[in-house]
């Protein structure tokens, strides 16, 4: 098994106040291009990747959000490309469970969006969504 963490708020103090990092999460062409070194040199028969923000435009209450992860498309389409295996990304950040694949080809990533255990869930999900948790069991 091969687990990668991503600290996706490590640019939070940064930015300007026209545009604050906090606003989203992000990761960086030089990490990007660090974690693809890395992953040539190990094999995971399970592989997985997990972040805060997430990496994709994930909204799906159609609410004006602008938090996910900058160059997290550059992340996925590395993941995507086959060449390090099969991925599953789990993030959290929005409170609301989704399952589903990343764009991509044959090798895209599943995308699991973790809900929220235990977060005082906002008007327009409390009606949509329960706190919960997870139990992940991969064959």
């Amino acid at each position: 098994m091969r687990i990668v963490l991503l600290n996706s708020t490590a640019f939070h103090g940064y930015g300007t106040s026209a545009q604050p990092e906090y606003n989203h999460g992000r990761i960086s062409a030089r990490t990007v291009s660090a974690l693809r070194q890395a992953l040539v040199n190990g094999e995971g028969r399970i592989n997985i990747f997990v972040c805060h923000h997430h990496p994709v435009t994930h909204n799906p209450v159609e609410e004006a959000d602008y938090s996910e992860m900058i160059g997290g498309d550059r992340l996925v389409e590395m993941l995507d490309s086959g060449d390090f295996g099969s991925w599953l990304l789990i993030h959290g950040h929005k409170h609301y469970p989704r399952l589903a694949y990343a764009a991509g080809g044959a090798s895209s990533p599943v995308i699991f969006s973790a809900g929220s255990f235990s977060a005082f869930l906002y008007q327009k999900i409390a009606s949509r969504t329960r706190n919960q948790f997870y139990i992940l069991e991969i064959p």
